[in-house]
């Protein structure tokens, strides 16, 4: 039962705890509500100077080759278009650095302007009523630092200068639009936009910087983003954010541009590489057709014949056909040899120009599918390594794919190539038995089919490379991007994306908030004094008597007679009414007033205490018995002459002692001069006797007794008090103070007691003093302040 007692108590102290903590927060309105203002006017201006941002997105389809119409792939079946397409690699592409630099090249986005608004420079865009010109072929190169200022004077004239100097100069000249300018071995141009008449202002100033396209491009790459890639979807989203909205716009858009002029350029150069490759067998051919055409007329018009006979013609026929056929499969075997090597190779050039096995013949579609995909895999896994992106986890995955194709193709064309080999020599075995019969015929008529022969041959050969090269030709020529424009580069949202002005101001009100409130939070932390009466209520056992608010009447003594309607005066009188419950009508009563340091109050309340004991008519005594630093007299502004020690000591009697104040029915005992030993005068007999006569003379007897937690003499004269009154001051005394006083109550030390709260803010002391004289108005910023 104890148990679950202390604990509900325990739960009621934290409930009251935190109660009077948010109690004392909120009584720090005032300084709240400077904080937020201070803090709203932060973020007026925040916004009104702070660029805003905006998010700038376009979306491409990244097309699959089954997916769209290509008048290649209708006449050839897809042999020679990339059917490989990756959304993550073709992303690595748009913000390779080659592409991302060739776009800016293509801007002229090196050059930069400024306008100077009369508070900060911010860059313009498309505004700027001038245009800077210069060479950008020279290999003159002036420093990005190197800033130009420019002031315009009239429609027809400008100041330009600059603050740091480049070659030993410093430019600081009148010029004319369109008048060439040096600085140094640099020279330029400045003329009038088209906006001129439109933007030009007289009062601003203008800057022109040129940037370092390679330090661009980096900041471009690092800005460009792309949205996630849904599966089974093949539109890649790209967004950028940017102060510039325009010039971010024609940055993106000019960058799917290039980077579809690229892709055609790379899709083509496959075509390309084949179109040269049987261009120089067919020079080869055609040399040799020459000579075998030439070598048969010669020898018909030598040997006067015109034809064959029938059985010749059938032979040729039946060796045409062989040899044809034979010559087909020994330009596969020949490509065969050829990407073997290439692979074995593995150098960059030879990859790069690989040409496609359908150029050949070759309908594989395995190996088609393989090429073409190590084909597109080494332009990808280029671009990153030119862009210095080899840290990319892209880049490992290109690798790894490009390895285990090369792989698989090297193993396909092993066993393509064995299969090749057999058919070749089951031709040559058919050729070498049409051969014999050829050789049955008359030995001139033999060397006339063996002419028609090998020009027949030729002739078919030249026509497969002829047909090969066409189809080459019509897919270059029909080659469309595998990147097509859904939406271009626009605003989405249309409006800013930061800074968001309702958040910024949501911002600051919670950070008005904060910052005070973190601050009262902080000092409460650090504060070790008593904070309120529940500070003092959840810390100890100990009942509180009252609370005395915290006066301005600095000067006056006795509060409660001479400032009956103040709110120090109320406060004692509910003292007095509370005292009812502990006397029970017991008189006479002595009730000691102790404190654990000096300057907590006890002597002010002890006086105030007595004062409004006397005002109800009964006879009071109020006794300085703080013989070790007396401050009654003091306090009271009279004599120290005679008091309690020189009683003690024998050397005064109680009517010497006793002194009649201005207040009716209160009377005064000093402590008297400082004894050696006051200690040992409190325990002596004669301290019996002095309390017993009091206590036939007075109804109340007040104790002022020095500090408990120094010295021991409110400890002694416990026993001659009926109620001992604690008095700790609220913002002074210590919160460790509270654990002696309690150890005083539970070890029944000091019975009897109850703790006297001094100095209680206003706000928290039940408003007493509730028709109190309030002293003049002040200003309602010092009225705000004085409650907090």
């Amino acid at each position: 039962m104890e148990v679950e007692e202390l604990i509900e108590r325990s739960n009621r102290q934290e409930v009251s705890r935190l109660k009077g903590a948010i109690v004392r927060y909120l009584r720090k309105w005032p300084w709240m509500l400077l904080s937020v203002f201070v803090c709203m006017v932060f973020a007026f201006v925040y916004l009104k100077f702070i660029p805003k941002q905006y998010n700038v997105e376009a979306k491409v389809l990244i097309k699959q080759n089954s997916q769209w119409e290509n008048p290649g792939d209708l006449l050839f079946g897809g042999r020679f278009s990339n059917r490989y397409n990756n959304i993550s690699d073709k992303a690595a592409i748009f913000k390779s650095f080659p592409l991302v630099k060739n776009t800016l090249e293509a801007l002229d986005f090196d050059v930069v302007y400024k306008e100077d608004n009369g508070f900060q420079q911010r860059e313009v865009y498309g505004t700027s009523p001038i245009i800077f010109e210069y060479d950008r072929g020279t290999e003159e190169k002036l420093p990005t630092w190197i800033e130009f200022e420019i002031q315009l004077l009239n429609e027809n004239e400008f100041h330009i200068k600059t603050e740091k100097p480049y070659a030993a100069k410093v430019l600081n000249q009148k010029a004319g639009f369109g008048e060439l300018i040096k600085l140094g071995s640099f020279s330029f141009v400045i003329r009038k936009s088209e906006s001129f008449a439109q933007h030009a202002s007289f009062d601003r100033g203008y800057f022109v910087h040129l940037v370092n396209t390679n330090n661009s491009a980096y900041s471009y790459r690092s800005k460009l983003q792309f949205g996630e890639v849904q599966s089974f979807s093949s539109i890649l989203t790209m967004s950028m954010k940017t102060e510039l909205p325009q010039k971010t716009i024609d940055f993106m858009n000019t960058l799917i541009e290039k980077y579809i002029d690229q892709d055609l350029a790379d899709k083509n150069e496959v075509a390309k590489n084949t179109v040269e490759f049987i261009d120089g067998q067919l020079a080869i051919i055609s040399d040799s057709l020459d000579v075998k055409e030439k070598n048969l007329e010669e020898f018909k018009s030598s040997e006067q014949m015109t034809d064959v006979s029938i059985e010749g013609k059938l032979l040729i026929e039946k060796y045409s056909q062989v040899e044809s056929e034979k010559a087909k499969y020994e330009v596969m075997q020949q490509y065969y040899n050829y990407l073997s090597a290439s692979l074995e190779e593995r150098a960059d050039s030879s990859l790069k120009n690989l040409i496609l096995p359908s150029a050949f013949g070759i309908e594989d579609q395995v190996v088609n599918e393989l090429v073409r995909s190590l084909i597109d895999l080494y332009l990808t896994e280029a671009k990153l390594i030119q862009d210095g992106n080899t840290k990319n986890p892209v880049f490992n995955q290109i690798r790894n794919r490009k390895k285990e194709v090369m792989k698989a193709l090297d193993e396909s064309i092993d066993n393509l190539s064995s299969a090749n080999k057999i058919i070749l020599n089951n031709l040559r075995s058919r050729a070498d038995e049409i051969d014999a019969n050829v050789r049955k015929l008359p030995i001139t008529e033999r060397k006339l089919v063996n002419l028609n022969r090998l020009l027949k041959l030729n002739e078919n050969i030249y026509l497969f490379l002829m047909e090969k090269r066409s189809s080459a030709a019509i897919t270059m020529s029909s080659n469309t991007p595998d990147c097509k424009v859904i939406e271009p580069a626009m605003l989405n949202p249309i409006s800013p994306i930061a800074p968001k002005r309702r958040g910024a101001f949501m911002a600051a009100f919670l950070l008005g908030l904060f910052l005070p409130l973190s601050g009262f939070i902080l000092v409460d932390f650090l504060n070790d004094t008593i904070k309120d009466k529940d500070s003092v209520i959840s810390a100890t056992q100990v009942p509180v008597m009252g609370l005395i608010p915290k006066s301005h009447y600095h000067d006056v003594r006795f509060v409660v007679s001479e400032k009956p309607k103040s709110g120090v005066a109320e406060s004692f009188r509910i003292i007095r009414t509370n005292l009812s419950f502990f006397q029970k009508n017991k008189y006479p009563f002595v009730i000691m007033l102790t404190s654990t340091v000096a300057k907590e109050g006890k002597t002010f309340c002890a006086i105030n205490l007595a004062s409004v004991l006397a005002a109800s008519g009964k006879q009071t005594i109020l006794l300085g018995l703080d013989m070790r630093k007396p401050q009654l007299h003091n306090y009271l502004g009279i004599e120290n002459d005679k008091g309690v020690s020189h009683y003690l000591s024998g050397n005064a009697d109680m009517d010497e002692i006793i002194r009649t104040t201005t207040q009716k029915n209160l009377y005064l005992i000093n402590a008297g001069s400082i004894p050696p030993n006051p200690a040992e005068l409190l325990i002596d007999e004669k301290r019996k006797e002095f309390f017993n006569d009091l206590k036939q003379r007075f109804d109340y007897i007040i104790i002022d007794t020095p500090p408990v937690g120094l010295v021991t003499d409110a400890l002694i004269l416990k026993e001659e008090s009926d109620l001992n009154l604690y008095v700790v001051r609220q913002g002074y005394s210590k919160t460790e103070y509270l654990d002696r006083i309690n150890d005083l109550y539970v070890s029944e030390k000091m019975p009897n007691m109850s703790i006297l709260i001094n100095e209680v803010d206003k706000g928290r002391s039940y408003n007493y003093g509730y028709y109190e004289e309030k002293p003049s108005r002040s200003g309602l910023l010092s009225r705000w302040f004085q409650r907090s």
